[in-house]
């Protein structure tokens, strides 16, 4: 059954393991577009995009400066494991598909903050963008 969350000033809703978080406008009292989680044991991941893999971030307070960090993730799907945004995590996942492996590879190779790049034309991360146009 889903489950609705009233914390902090957001409700959130649970639906097939994702969550829809809904902030409010202290000022306007006013709903504004919800926020998609996926949450993980007590890990809410932001989902930030779904194509040929999920895009997720988690922001992190750093311990003695409490700067808020952003860390990036992904997974194949809402059913499988969130793994770090990085190289080697894509090629792994993709180890059984050798047009993606040698993609990633020649793509993103000593480039990895790449993966995260967003493109403005195309409105989607270059990551999908490159894994589903091949």
């Amino acid at each position: 059954m889903d489950t609705i969350l009233k914390q902090w000033g957001f409700v959130g809703l649970f639906l097939c393991n994702v969550l829809y978080q809904f902030t409010q406008n202290p000022t306007t009292n006013s709903t504004v577009t919800p926020t998609k989680h996926r949450q993980v044991g007590e890990q809410a991941y932001q989902l930030l995009e779904q194509g040929k893999i999920i895009l997720y971030q988690k922001k992190v307070i750093q311990n003695k400066s409490m700067e808020v960090a952003i860390s990036y993730y992904f997974s194949l799907n809402t059913e499988s494991p969130i793994l770090p945004l990085t190289l080697a995590n894509l090629q792994y996942v993709f180890r059984d598909n050798p047009t993606y492996y040698n993609l990633l590879e020649l793509r993103f190779a000593g480039r990895e903050q790449d993966l995260i790049a967003y493109d403005t034309i195309k409105k989607m991360y270059k990551v999908n963008y490159w894994l589903a146009t091949n």
